[in-house]
């Protein structure tokens, strides 16, 4: 399932999915977001959108990381079959997983199961890593 979203303050289609995504797990403004990364970025020299800055900022802020799913086949999962996958588990937090080769989204739950929500229909690409919220 997917429910269309953007979390860009200008409404834009760019190459912000780290931002959109942890905007969406967070109470924080983009403003923030872009703050904590650009000190990440200074300290440890990883870009904004590199997945070992945002894997940073993600355990800074309560998230940890998984591996990617799998069927017992070795295929890998769409981003639907996630959807399904993460429904058995009995969670509804927000995850968030890459997806397709260079991307990140967010993982909603709804009334009716999880739900990949983002700007664009990614539904059918492979998902990768994903992370959840760290059970306190």
């Amino acid at each position: 399932m997917f429910t269309p979203k953007n979390n860009n303050p200008k409404n834009k289609k760019t190459c912000d999915c780290v931002i959109r995504a942890l905007t969406e797990v967070t109470d924080k403004s983009v403003e923030e977001i872009i703050t904590e990364l650009t000190t990440i970025y200074i300290n440890k020299g990883w870009f904004i959108n590199d997945p070992k800055c945002y894997d940073i900022w993600l355990k800074d802020n309560g998230y940890e990381k998984q591996n990617r799913p799998k069927f017992p086949d070795g295929k890998k999962y769409t981003g639907n079959e996630f959807c399904e996958y993460l429904n058995t588990l009995g969670i509804t937090d927000t995850i968030l997983a890459h997806i397709g080769a260079h991307h990140i989204t967010v993982f909603k739950h709804t009334e009716e199961g999880y739900a990949v929500q983002d700007a664009w229909n990614c539904s059918d690409y492979c998902v990768g890593n994903w992370w959840k919220p760290v059970v306190k």
